[in-house]
């Protein structure tokens, strides 16, 4: 009896251990997922009153904000490390700064806090920065871990949760500086170990140039799926993308997402898309057999997804413009969207994807010059959307290859 014993314990202790050593072989991995899923911030906004001013009302509301209590470092009592912005009331919307990652969400005291959101983005350098909003207003937060958003896109209320004398949002911007190798926790974890950061100075120095600029192009709320762009709902209609699109546009979109989409570009229209993977797979190969060599090359079997859990992974910045860009020359500017994107609307809602777009336009290569571009780790359905109806619609035509495409040259001679 007593080896039995002994023999289960071991049994036990030797599981602990194992799941132990699993753990800490996964948090490095999930941190990388995390990291590869986070938007780049090329500016940022306010997330209260007007994008550019937050002293002034946002568009539909009546009072701006100001700023009752700025960050302060110093002693501890004193301390204070963020903004508070408030104008006495309750309820304004409050806005992602940037595109952003989902990190945490919490509801209740929240260690002072109350109900909050952090937000995780990649700036330009490639260190990340964690966004935090706090005392918003019960039942308003309208994000979800592990959900990518859009600049601008409503996050919750103005209230007074947690520990807060007046109804405000205390703003804080945290950072992790060279953080390729300082990943060994989930972002759930390392936004709370992050170094602050004075929120006043990132805004100086990455607020948009534009004064032009319009929160009312850059995000419309999603809602139900009411409030969707134009370009997701036609991509659904199509047959594009699921229905699934309607209700998270801002969600990354996935590698077989990308190919449903350019085989719903390469089939004629009402062409029913397969849902699987399999499906998808097999029509493209034999939708694409007969384009040139260069159109092929995103298409070969070894770049497409091998399998559907593959295929459900976040297609990557590179590789959806590869697939754009042939595509555009393998449909040689057939139009087929109902409202496409203006050069300014690409400006200012995806303009990675419209540097990568015009590097790319001229020709595609076996090596296509997307596979050297930097951009988003991530590309929502939204973007993807909004940069093929811009590739579809001919507006990215220019004289060095309108004559691929048939479209006539404005240029003059």
């Amino acid at each position: 009896m007593t080896r039995i014993t002994n023999g289960l314990f071991a049994l036990i202790l030797f599981g602990l251990t194992l799941g132990v050593l699993c753990a800490g072989t996964a948090t490095p991995a999930c941190a990388q997922g995390e990291l590869e899923k986070t938007p780049w911030a090329t500016s940022l906004i306010y997330p209260v009153g007007d994008p550019l001013d937050y002293a002034r009302p946002a568009p539909g509301e009546i009072n701006g904000f100001s700023l009752a209590r700025g960050l302060n470092l110093g002693r501890r009592g004193d301390r204070h490390e963020g903004l508070d912005l408030g104008n006495r009331g309750r309820g304004a919307q409050v806005r992602a700064v940037a595109p952003g990652l989902v990190v945490c969400t919490r509801t209740g005291f929240g260690g002072g806090w109350g109900n909050m959101v952090v937000l995780a983005h990649r700036l330009p350098g490639g260190d990340v920065l964690f966004s935090l909003f706090a005392h918003l207003m019960p039942g308003s937060i309208s994000v979800h871990e592990g959900q990518v958003v859009a600049l601008g896109q409503p996050l919750g209320k103005v209230g007074q949760t947690g520990h807060a004398s007046g109804p405000h949002l205390h703003l804080e911007f945290r950072s992790i500086k060279g953080s390729l190798d300082r990943l060994g926790v989930p972002f759930g974890v390392a936004w709370e170990k992050a170094s602050v950061v004075d929120p006043l100075r990132m805004f100086t120095a990455m607020l948009p140039p534009d004064a032009t600029f319009s929160l009312a192009s850059a995000f419309s709320d999603p809602g139900d799926g009411a409030g969707a762009s134009d370009v997701v709902r036609t991509m659904v209609e199509r047959g594009g993308l699921g229905r699934t699109a309607l209700t998270g546009p801002e969600d990354a979109l996935s590698r077989g997402e990308l190919y449903r989409l350019a085989l719903s570009a390469l089939e004629s229209p009402g062409t029913a898309i397969p849902s699987r993977w399999s499906g998808v797979k097999g029509a493209i190969a034999r939708r694409t057999k007969n384009l040139p060599e260069a159109a092929r090359a995103p298409f070969a079997d070894a770049r497409m997804p091998a399998r559907e859990a593959d295929a459900r992974r976040p297609a990557g910045f590179a590789e959806t413009i590869a697939v754009f860009a042939a595509l555009d020359v393998a449909r040689a500017g057939v139009a087929r969207v109902a409202a496409a994107p203006s050069r300014a609307e690409m400006e200012t809602q995806f303009p990675h994807g419209l540097l990568g777009l015009e590097s790319s336009r001229s020709s595609v290569a076996a090596s296509p010059p997307a596979a050297r571009l930097i951009g988003p780790p991530a590309v929502t359905r939204r973007q993807a959307c909004l940069l093929w109806a811009y590739v579809e619609s001919g507006a990215n035509a220019t004289p060095a290859n309108a004559a691929a495409r048939g479209i006539p040259s404005t240029e003059t001679q």
